[in-house]
């Protein structure tokens, strides 16, 4: 269905008088993200059907409508005499006029259809809104699910680079193709250069942090933080050089009991301190 087709139809669906594929149609073309003064074209519809229901004129009867009432009143021959007047005409139509008789369906049709129209019009106003949120967070799930199989991609590709170990090579491809497994960024804190990645699966315990940025340092370990809240970072195990270029390092699983909510390097003397004094890349896990 064109624009230019529902338009014609919105009034006949803000009444509900749509045949069932009609009104099917119509209902698939609103919930389109682009129109030409569709939901426009249904609002005035609505407003129309709306003021309907307060909407009862009263029109003079014409003569021959008048010769039928005079007719049903018992004047003779339903004929109106020569001699009245016509103010004395129409006082007579009005008091012979029979009052005319609803059944209870005729006096509540038309408010009732308003209200159903104004009620479908909510219920596909909020079906749309639910259908765009809905929409929207695919769309957002789609964009991560990309992104993140594109950091996986780029991890591999540089471990491969960096000629690490066949064995740790298939540990880290394994650990992340296991669902639940996340690549976190830990860049560097200001007036540092050092940056790292993590792969991350918290319902295996696991975290594995790796960095081609980090140089080795005379007397001194690159040592692992995991932090959580408030409380202080906590010492979580060191990165190792594995080959020239690559310092891999596994975080303590009693530490991921609980996801944290960021992990931390920092540049320490030999041995490792209790608490960081030289913090040179942070990555928050966000949820």
């Amino acid at each position: 269905m064109t624009c230019a087709e529902y338009i014609e139809l919105a009034g006949a669906h803000a009444l509900h008088a749509l045949e069932p594929e009609e009104r099917r149609l119509a209902e698939e073309h609103l919930r389109e993200s682009h129109h030409e003064g569709c939901p426009e074209a249904l609002a005035r519809a609505l407003a129309t059907v709306v003021s309907l229901a307060a909407a009862h004129p009263s029109v003079a009867p014409s003569e021959g409508v008048w010769r039928s009432i005079a007719i049903r009143a018992g004047i003779e021959g339903g004929a109106v005499p020569e001699s009245a007047e016509p103010a004395s005409v129409a006082t007579a139509a009005r008091t012979a006029r029979p009052r005319r008789v609803f059944a209870p369906w005729q006096r509540y049709a038309v408010p009732l259809a308003a209200a159903a129209a104004l009620l479908a019009a909510g219920l596909w106003a909020r079906e749309r809104s639910a259908r765009g949120r809905a929409e929207s967070e695919l769309a957002s799930a789609q964009a991560s699910a990309r992104s993140e199989g594109a950091a996986r991609a780029a991890l591999l590709a540089e471990v491969r680079a960096l000629r690490v170990d066949g064995a740790r090579q298939r540990d880290l491809a394994a650990l992340l193709e296991l669902p639940g497994s996340r690549v976190v960024a830990l860049a560097p804190v200001p007036g540092r250069t050092a940056r790292a990645s993590a792969v991350v699966n918290v319902a295996q315990r696991r975290a594995v942090v790796l960095s081609s940025a980090l140089q080795p340092q005379p007397a001194k370990d690159y040592q692992l933080w995991v932090i959580r809240g408030k409380d202080a970072p906590r010492p979580a195990g060191f990165l190792r050089f594995e080959g020239a270029a690559l310092a891999v390092g596994d975080v303590d699983p009693e530490l991921l009991a609980v996801a944290p909510d960021a992990l931390a390097i920092s540049l320490e003397p030999a041995g490792g301190r209790p608490s960081p004094t030289e913090v040179v890349a942070l990555g928050k896990l966000g949820g």
